[in-house]
C-alpha cells in the first residue's frame, strides 16, 4: 500500500540546541515596502501576487538572516531574495521581462556599495545559479523525461545544489549586510571553508525534507530524499529519517569546527562571518515553518507534531 503520511522532525529543535535566534527590528517596515516595490514593477503575474507575497514571507526570511543589519541593507537583501526566490523556484509566476530590469537595479544597488571581492563571488554564485535555474525550468516542463534513464548519487544530487540552490548567493550577502573585508583566501580556506559547506549542506537537507511533499506531487524528483529512497531502495519514512540525520551531523559538525578554538587565528569580519551563517541556519529551520511554501498553513501544526499527509499528484486529485 503507498505511503500517505510522514513524520518529520522538528528543525527548530535541532538548530536551537545550539543557536540563538534572531530577528531584525526593521522587518514589518521593510517587508511593506519590499512588497510594494514588487507590485509596483509587476514583477509577478497572476491575481492573487499580493496574497502571495504575503504568504511566502521572504522579507521574515530576510529578517532572521540578517538580524543586525540597517534598514537599507535589509531593504536590499528583501528585494533581492525575493526577485531570486521566485525566479528559481517559481519561475511560471514571473514576469520576466519586469524580473530582469528589477534584479538588474538591485544588483546595481549591491555593486555600488559592496568591496570588490565580495562583488566577484556575487557574479560566480549568481553564475552558477542562473546556469542551474535555465536547466531546472526545462526540467520542471518535463519532469518525467528529466530523470527518465538519469540515477543521480546522494553525493552527486548534492553537489549539484550546492551551486543550483539559492543558499550560496544569501551566504555572499552576508558580507554585504555586515560590510565585511574577507579575502579569497582566508574564505576558502580552513576553517571559514569547512564551516561555509556544513551550514550550506544543513540548509540543502532541511529545504529537501520540507519540500519533499510539493515536489513529489509535481512528479519532481530533484530531492535529495526522493533520491535516498530511490539509490537505497527505502521507504519514504526511513529517507526522512536519514535526512535529519544529515541534517543533525552537519549542524554537529559545525559546531564542533566553531567551538574547536579554529576561530582564534580569524579576524573579526571573518568571525562575524561564521556568525552569519549560524543566522542562517537557525533563521532557515524556523521560517520553513512561517511560510506557507511547504506546508500551506499547517506549519505550526507540523512542527508541533510532525505528520505531514501527502498530496495527491498532479492529476490524480486537486494538488497546492
Amino acid at each position: 500500500m503507498p505511503t500517505s503520511n510522514v513524520q518529520l522532525p522538528d528543525l527548530t529543535k535541532i538548530c536551537g540546541e545550539h543557536f540563538e535566534l534572531r530577528v531584525n527590528q526593521h522587518c514589518l517596515a521593510v517587508g511593506e515596502e519590499s512588497r510594494r516595490w514588487v507590485e509596483q514593477h509587476e514583477l509577478l503575474v497572476g491575481e492573487e501576487t499580493r496574497a502571495q507575497l504575503v504568504a511566502t514571507q521572504l522579507p521574515l526570511l530576510a529578517a532572521l538572516c540578517y538580524p543586525t543589519c540597517d534598514m537599507t541593507q535589509l531593504r536590499t537583501s528583501t528585494d533581492f531574495l525575493t526577485v531570486l526566490f521566485y525566479g528559481c523556484y517559481h519561475p511560471q509566476m514571473v514576469n520576466k521581462e519586469a524580473s530582469g530590469a528589477a534584479f538588474d537595479s538591485v544588483l546595481e544597488r549591491l555593486r555600488r556599495t559592496t568591496n570588490m571581492q565580495c562583488w566577484a563571488r556575487f557574479q560566480t554564485a549568481l553564475e552558477g545559479i542562473q546556469s542551474a535555474a535555465r536547466t531546472t525550468v526545462k526540467q520542471r516542463e518535463k519532469p518525467n523525461q528529466a530523470v527518465q534513464g538519469r540515477t543521480m548519487t546522494v553525493e552527486g544530487c548534492l553537489s549539484l545544489k550546492r551551486v543550483s540552490e539559492i543558499f550560496n548567493l544569501a551566504f555572499c550577502l552576508n558580507e554585504y549586510t555586515e560590510d565585511l573585508k574577507i579575502p579569497d583566501v582566508v574564505l576558502r580556506g580552513s576553517p571559514l571553508r569547512e564551516l561555509k559547506q556544513n551550514a550550506l549542506d544543513a540548509i540543502i537537507w532541511m529545504k529537501d525534507i520540507v519540500s519533499y511533499n510539493i515536489q513529489q506531487s509535481r512528479g519532481d524528483m530533484d530531492n535529495l530524499v526522493a533520491v535516498l529512497m530511490m539509490q537505497q531502495q527505502i521507504t519514504l519514512q526511513a529517507a526522512v529519517n536519514q535526512a535529519t540525520a544529515s541534517v543533525r551531523q552537519c549542524v554537529q559538525r559545525f559546531v564542533e569546527l566553531s567551538e574547536s578554538g579554529a576561530l582564534t587565528s580569524l579576524d573579526e569580519d571573518a568571525k562575524r562571518y561564521v556568525q552569519g551563517l549560524r543566522d542562517w541556519i537557525v533563521g532557515w529551520a524556523h521560517w520553513v515553518y512561517e511560510t506557507e511554501e511547504y506546508f500551506l498553513k499547517d506549519g505550526e501544526e507540523v512542527k508541533a507534531f510532525g505528520w505531514l499527509f501527502l498530496l495527491p499528484k498532479e492529476g490524480e486529485g486537486e494538488g497546492r
